[in-house]
């Protein structure tokens, strides 16, 4: 039967802490480059919301003008002035350069909306046919706020998992480095005492000495 002694432990013990030493500072390192590569998403999640909104302006910027012209953009001006319940990309004075009337979209009061084979449609009531949508009662929004705030809705949730994760893998690179730098303080001082003080601390001259207490008291 295998039996295992005292300085069979005593020679394990060190290789052991050494191994997990070794491990600890893997996983720093693989936290680390984790964390770097996390810390990127989060710049890549927010410099493409920069980008999103920045577009969505210049959209609704370009199609304004050309919206009597083109159905399609007359639509989507019409479905995002009629469902968000706004007037214009900043106000209602944007419409300004293009017609001297609002359009009837924004004002929601005076329509009633339906939808059709997947387009929104506009159908005035009988009794305001002739109402004209004026700057008094039409929406003050802005539908660029509007689409600003969708994306930063649609992307919180994703930025705030990111940071939250990010924190705990900081505290934990933190244990990892703390843990490395203890092992090396550790190391450097026994170094120290064995080069000056010509101490022996191999694992069985440490045993040695403990069995040698151990009789004495």
């Amino acid at each position: 039967m295998c039996k295992i002694t005292a300085v069979d432990v005593g020679m394990c013990l060190p290789k052991c802490f050494v191994i997990i030493i070794n491990v600890f500072t893997f996983f720093a390192i693989l936290l680390f480059i984790i964390f770097a590569c996390q810390v990127g998403i989060v710049y890549f999640v927010y410099s493409l919301v920069a980008k999103m909104n920045k577009s969505a302006n210049n959209f609704l910027l370009s199609t304004i003008a050309s919206r009597e012209d083109n159905f399609i953009y007359y639509n989507i001006w019409e479905y995002i002035q009629l469902s968000g319940k706004c007037c214009g990309v900043k106000s209602f004075n944007d419409w300004k350069m293009v017609n001297e009337t609002l359009p009837r979209s924004c004002c929601p009061m005076l329509n009633t909306t339906m939808a059709l084979n997947g387009t929104m449609q506009i159908a005035a009531n009988d009794s305001m046919m002739d109402v004209t949508c004026t700057q008094s009662n039409a929406v003050q929004n802005g539908c660029k706020k509007l689409l600003t705030d969708y994306l930063r809705e649609a992307t919180h949730p994703i930025t705030v998992g990111v940071i939250i994760v990010l924190a705990i893998q900081l505290i934990n690179l933190i244990l990892a480095c703390c843990m490395f730098f203890v092992y090396g303080r550790t190391q450097h001082i026994t170094k120290r005492k064995t080069k000056h003080e010509f101490i022996d601390m191999s694992p069985v001259q440490v045993h040695d000495q403990f069995l040698l207490k151990k009789e004495h008291y």
